[in-house]
C-alpha cells in the first residue's frame, strides 16, 4: 500500500508537496491500492 504511505508523507511532513504532479497522483494511487486491496479481500476472502 505504498499510495497510502506516500499521502500521509506528504500530509505529515510535507514530502513533495510543492511538485504538482505529485499533488495529483499520489491521492490517485492511494485510491487505486486501497481499492485492490478491498477488492481481493472481497473476491479472495
Amino acid at each position: 500500500m505504498g499510495g497510502v504511505g506516500g499521502l500521509l508523507g506528504m500530509l505529515i511532513c510535507r514530502h513533495k508537496t510543492k511538485h504538482w504532479y505529485f499533488c495529483l497522483l499520489v491521492p490517485i494511487f492511494a485510491v487505486l491500492s486501497v481499492g485492490a486491496v478491498v477488492l481481493t479481500y472481497i473476491y479472495c476472502g
